[in-house]
């Protein structure tokens, strides 16, 4: 069986004696400050016992240890061992050593001692380890292995090794590893023998009734369902997100503004990912995260024209591998996107350690979707960078093929992502905006966008020429003949003192004087009573 697509987590420390091997604790697993019981989970656990291996990975705050104790002390009466890894593990004779403390009778280190009556350092993982155990240290009853962070463990060798040690389990040892990096093809092998279960993000992520648990609980407060639902959606279910947007709530006495400007930024949410995740990526891994911040959606081609280098698919597979808050888009194969609180911290650190590289990248991205006629895309970077000039430009461009196919709102929508104030200050901009909305069914705006033409002073007798000839259009789809006939006679008096050239081309209706000229005698046509046009 194989299920592919949940508060920080307190660990137990131990101590060490002079001259001993360091202690584990492999009876109790920590105990979460905050829990919320997630029962479809626990089910899901109860039900993977069946199989020999269940690996939950995610990335951190996603509540595996947190979920993983809860199901581990509702099963008290079974034999449940947990060991947490540490990067001293990764040194194979105190791995070994800590692997049979936890198989262990009662899973105590000096038990293990006397039950193998031999020196730790002749203990060896690998083909036949439990085989080779003494009786003490035999899996005779059913046992339950938990080994959290297992991510920790690095050294391909021992990973290896472990996975031997799974891989001729008896029936009697269900292995459960959490960790935040997808272990080696190897693990996943058994799913070929339906002897693997997977729990990640997804089925992690928190639904709206446990968000609204969580929140209640640690924001000491009620919260109502339309803030619940807000909340969830921007976090994506993320356990600590949910968790540190409560904490933040207990602070803010206005739950509208806070919900509404919830971000990657907020103190609680910035310390958080920034010390857990951003702080501990090698140097090179933080600029790419950094750079390809500025991304929507992300493959290995945007990524590498954006940045600059190469095998940029090779490190979005490893970044998804390794749970940097990277999902893949379904929709579209060899595509991620970054958990949207952790790209709003990354948008936030690159923004204030160099704001020109922004816009550079955001203007890379802008042009690589040109570069496939993607210009929905493009608008959206070019309005993110603020680059109006250049999104007006683009949208005049791309402007008539659009509207050829039928979809003339489309144009209107990239003009309105410019602000108002920028596009009062550009006639043709204007004149651009009125028609797309004429054409393209919407109404609303038209006047004002073509009354705003009068206003510009940089506006030309051409620009003045066809903003009355979409006058006439417009008047004559709201049936007002008189007005159209009166927009129509300027447009015919004001063509004999322009060039073709002159004239702006507006939507490809208005490229020279015979295409502003066509339309007027039709409005001499026959009008309905009370001086409409038919």
């Amino acid at each position: 069986m194989a299920v592919g697509r949940a508060s920080p987590k307190r660990k137990s420390a131990g101590t060490r004696q002079p001259g001993s091997a360091p202690a584990e604790s492999f009876l109790s697993p920590p105990v979460p400050a905050v829990a919320v019981h997630r029962d479809r989970l626990l089910s899901l656990l109860d039900l993977a016992l069946e199989q020999r291996l269940t690996i939950v990975v995610a990335p951190p705050g996603y509540g595996k240890t947190v979920l993983l104790s809860q199901w581990a002390s509702s099963r008290r009466r079974e034999r449940v061992r947990w060991l947490t890894v540490r990067p001293d593990h990764n040194d194979t004779d105190r791995f070994a050593r800590a692997l049979c403390a936890a198989l262990a009778p009662t899973g105590r280190l000096s038990d293990a001692v006397t039950a193998t009556g031999t020196e730790w350092g002749r203990i060896r993982i690998g083909p036949g380890f439990l085989r080779t155990l003494p009786d003490g240290l035999e899996v005779t009853r059913p046992t339950t292995l938990v080994l959290d962070d297992f991510h920790i463990l690095s050294r391909p060798a021992l990973v290896d090794e472990f996975a031997a040690v799974v891989d001729q389990a008896p029936r009697s040892l269900h292995v459960v590893l959490a960790t935040r990096a997808d272990p080696p093809l190897r693990y996943y092998r058994l799913r070929v023998s339906d002897a693997l279960v997977e729990i990640r993000q997804d089925d992690l992520a928190f639904t709206r009734d446990e968000g609204a648990r969580l929140i209640s609980r640690v924001a000491g407060n009620s919260v109502s369902a339309a803030h619940v639902d807000a909340l969830v959606a921007r976090t994506e279910g993320w356990a600590v997100g949910l968790q540190l947007a409560a904490l933040s709530l207990r602070e803010r006495p206005d739950v509208d503004d806070f919900v509404a400007t919830f971000a990657g930024d907020d103190r609680h949410v910035a310390d958080y990912l920034t010390e857990q995740v951003l702080n501990r990526q090698p140097d090179h891994v933080r600029r790419f995260i950094l750079s390809t911040s500025v991304l929507d959606r992300m493959s290995g081609s945007l990524c590498d024209f954006v940045t600059g280098h190469s095998r940029s698919l090779a490190m979005l597979e490893e970044l998804h591998r390794t749970s940097m808050f990277i999902t893949r888009v379904e929709s579209r194969p060899n595509w991620f996107r970054y958990h949207q609180l952790f790209r709003m911290l990354l948008r936030h650190h690159l923004r204030q350690e160099d704001p020109a590289l922004e816009y550079d990248l955001v203007r890379r991205a802008a042009a690589w979707h040109l570069q496939r006629d993607d210009v929905d895309a493009a608008m959206t970077y070019l309005a993110d960078a603020g680059a109006w000039d250049d999104l007006l430009r683009e949208a005049s461009t791309h402007s008539a093929s659009t509207f050829a196919l039928g979809d003339g709102r489309r144009v209107a929508s990239w003009i309105e992502r410019v602000p108002p104030s920028v596009r009062r200050e550009r006639g043709r901009a204007l004149l651009l905006e009125a028609a797309a909305l004429i054409f393209g069914g919407a109404p609303t705006g038209v006047a004002e966008a073509l009354d705003a033409v009068d206003n510009v002073v940089a506006a030309s007798s051409a620009d003045g020429i066809v903003a009355d000839l979409l006058r006439s259009y417009w008047a004559v789809i709201g049936y007002n003949a008189s007005e159209a006939i009166d927009a129509a006679d300027r447009v015919l008096s004001g063509l004999a003192s322009v060039d073709d050239a002159d004239l702006p081309d507006v939507l490809g209706l208005t490229g020279g004087r015979i295409d502003v000229h066509v339309p007027r005698p039709a409005l001499r046509g026959p009008v309905r009573p009370g001086g409409r046009a038919r």
